[in-house]
């Protein structure tokens, strides 16, 4: 109920930071231990997270990125629902950015910042249903960058 819901969460942004909070945690504990279940090196891992997108875009219930979604919706920038939405991002952002660096790539930020709009846009267009392919269309991309930074043959 309404008062429930104020009683544990104080406003709706309040209960849809909790959800957000929550799923970044079920998500990310997901991702990251499904890439390394993958793969074992950081150049085969960084290419993993799109075999992953992969998995996650055919399940049934796939609907696309929450985040994604939340910050959509709360375009303020100071919106604490927003904030969520973005240290979800950052917090991959720093996952891929180790990965880059372990790699060997001349400029893991970069890199990171490549691998997460890859991502990103791979969601989107497998949410959208405009690419049944998107996520090994990303993969493809994110190959062609690594070779470009020498990481992999």
């Amino acid at each position: 109920s309404k008062t429930s819901m104020y009683k544990y969460f104080g406003t709706k942004e309040g209960l849809i930071v909790a959800v957000l909070k929550w799923r970044d945690e079920q998500f990310c504990n997901w991702l990251f231990g499904r890439i390394e279940a993958l793969a074992k090196t950081p150049q085969a891992r960084m290419l993993a997270l799109f075999d992953a997108l992969g998995e996650w875009f055919a399940e049934p219930g796939f609907q696309g990125c929450l985040f994604i979604k939340a910050a959509a919706e709360f375009q303020q920038k100071g919106d604490p629902v927003r904030r969520e939405a973005l240290a979800h991002k950052r917090l991959l952002y720093r996952y891929l950015r180790k990965l880059a660096k372990a790699a060997g790539v001349a400029d893991p930020s970069l890199t990171a910042q490549q691998l997460l709009l890859l991502k990103d846009g791979a969601i989107v267009a497998a949410e959208m249903g405009y690419n049944k392919s998107a996520a090994r269309d990303a993969r493809q991309v994110a190959e062609m960058l690594l070779r470009q930074e020498g990481v992999i043959d």
